[in-house]
C-alpha cells in the first residue's frame, strides 16, 4: 500500500469540514477574517478549498495519464480516491518518481487543510541556517491534530514532532540529535 493512501483518507476526511470553517478563524494565529460579499471569510479557510478543488483534479489527470489510463472530469473525493490508485499503479509500472511527486502533492494538500482547519501549528524558524546545506533557515515542525473515533466521540489528538528540519535540503534531526545539532551550529 503507497503511503499517500492514509493521506489521502486524512484528507477526504477533512474535506467536508473546510466549508463550514470558511466564517471562523481556526488557525489561532489571531489574523482578523477578510470581509467578502458582507461576510467574514477566513482567508486560510478559503485558500485551502481554492487550492484543493484546482489542484486534486488537475493531479489525478496527470497520474491517469502517467499511468496510460483514460480520464474525465470527476468530483475532489473521487479524484483522490483515484489518486490512491494511480499511485500505486505508478510504483507498479517502475515509475517510483512520478509516485512519490503525487504523494508530496497529497501531503502539502493535507498540511494545507489541516493549518485552515486549526489542526497544525505552523513550523517555527530557529534563527540558524542548515548546517549541511547553508542554503536555507532551519525549522521546528510544529504540531498536528489528527481526528480519531474515541468509542462513540470524536477527539482530536495532538502529536509533537520534536523534529529540526531544513526545508531545502531535507536534512532533519530528531529531538535525541539535537545535541548533535547544536555543536555542528557552533562549528559553522
Amino acid at each position: 500500500m503507497p503511503a499517500s493512501e492514509s493521506f489521502t483518507a486524512e484528507l477526504a476526511a477533512l474535506l467536508p469540514r473546510l466549508p463550514g470553517a470558511i466564517e471562523r478563524d481556526n488557525t489561532g494565529l489571531s489574523r482578523s477574517a477578510a470581509v467578502s460579499a458582507g461576510l467574514p471569510v477566513n482567508p486560510d479557510v478559503l485558500h485551502a478549498i481554492i487550492l484543493l478543488h484546482r489542484e486534486i483534479p488537475l493531479a489525478a489527470m496527470r497520474a491517469a495519464a502517467l499511468a496510460g489510463e483514460p480520464w474525465h472530469p470527476r468530483p475532489v473525493k473521487t479524484c483522490l480516491r483515484a489518486i490512491d490508485r494511480f499511485t500505486a499503479r505508478l510504483y507498479d509500472l517502475g515509475q517510483p518518481r512520478d509516485a512519490l511527486g503525487i504523494e508530496d502533492d497529497v501531503r502539502r494538500w493535507t498540511r494545507v487543510t489541516k493549518l485552515a482547519l486549526g489542526l497544525r501549528t505552523p513550523d517555527i524558524p530557529i534563527g540558524a541556517l542548515c548546517p549541511v546545506c547553508a542554503g536555507a533557515g532551519l525549522l521546528a515542525a510544529g504540531s498536528e491534530g489528527f481526528v480519531r473515533r474515541n468509542g462513540h466521540a470524536v477527539v482530536v489528538e495532538w502529536e509533537h514532532a520534536g523534529r529540526v528540519y531544513c526545508p531545502a535540503g531535507g536534512e532533519s534531526w530528531a529531538m535525541g540529535e539535537w545535541p548533535l545539532l547544536g555543536r555542528l551550529l557552533e562549528a559553522v
